[in-house]
């Protein structure tokens, strides 16, 4: 069963699931960026849903911002399980969380890892504001949302892109 927010829910946390798996034409995604403080280590992994008419299926793109290289995998809409609050996302055997990321892909790429997160900074928006949005947030018929969650908390842990670790981050900031 998939979590259903209510139109109260989803206007006080815009991180959590925004959508209706019943809808047509509708896309969310969730950006989770990692870097190391030097700069030589970009990791950004990418869950999402995209519901377009002709090919509605759930996604994880990973992009190494070293090498260059993306991977994106495709998975049925019906593995995509946002979860209640608080924020989280469940993709096959892949989780997305306040907490950390877990991969377990097994596609064209082959992707292994756990990223822990600790000391979230909340981004918390002001009066009228609806996450990064402002008020334009609050507009029915935008195609698309975007929430922040944090830009500056810890990251432990590591990630192995087709047998070749692509990132390590120990207390990294």
């Amino acid at each position: 069963m998939v979590a259903s927010f209510s139109l109260l829910d989803r206007l006080k946390d815009p991180t959590i699931f925004q959508g209706d798996l019943r809808k047509r034409r509708y896309f969310e995604g969730w950006y989770f960026k990692q870097s190391n403080l030097e700069g030589d280590v970009v990791l950004s992994i990418i869950p999402g849903v995209s519901l377009a008419e002709e090919d509605r299926h759930a996604f994880i793109q990973i992009f190494d911002g070293t090498s260059g290289v993306s991977y994106y995998e495709r998975f049925e809409v019906e593995d995509f399980k946002p979860g209640l609050k608080p924020f989280s996302i469940k993709i096959g055997d892949n989780v997305f969380s306040l907490s950390g990321v877990d991969l377990n892909i097994k596609g064209e790429a082959s992707v292994k890892g756990s990223l822990i997160y600790s000391d979230l900074s909340l981004f918390r928006g002001g009066l009228g504001m609806r996450g990064v949005m402002g008020w334009y947030g609050f507009v029915p018929f935008m195609e698309t949302y975007h929430g922040l969650i944090s830009m500056d908390h810890v990251v432990d842990g590591s990630v192995v892109i087709n047998g070749d670790r692509r990132a390590r981050m120990v207390g990294v900031r």
